[in-house]
């Protein structure tokens, strides 16, 4: 190991960009909290946006078609 790979400047490093193809597979039970949490009028908007985006990804529909259905930029989905 080099003194240069091991400083600790090198391990704080962050990479910018966005992942691409991601795919979520909800079990029953997750995916009937997620829709409990979309249908409660009592859930913060915050939660019921990111419930409606792994259930929408869950049942594969695409980036574009997320962003149409839930209000929300790319880098949110």
């Amino acid at each position: 190991m080099s003194a240069v790979s091991a400083s600790p400047w090198r391990r704080r490093m962050r990479v910018w960009h966005m992942r691409k193809d991601i795919s979520i597979t909800l079990g029953e039970t997750d995916r009937q909290r997620h829709e409990a949490l979309v249908v409660d009028r009592n859930t913060r908007r915050k939660h019921v946006w990111r419930a409606r985006i792994v259930l929408l990804n869950a049942n594969g529909d695409g980036k574009n078609g997320i962003m149409a259905a839930t209000g929300t930029a790319k880098t949110t989905v």
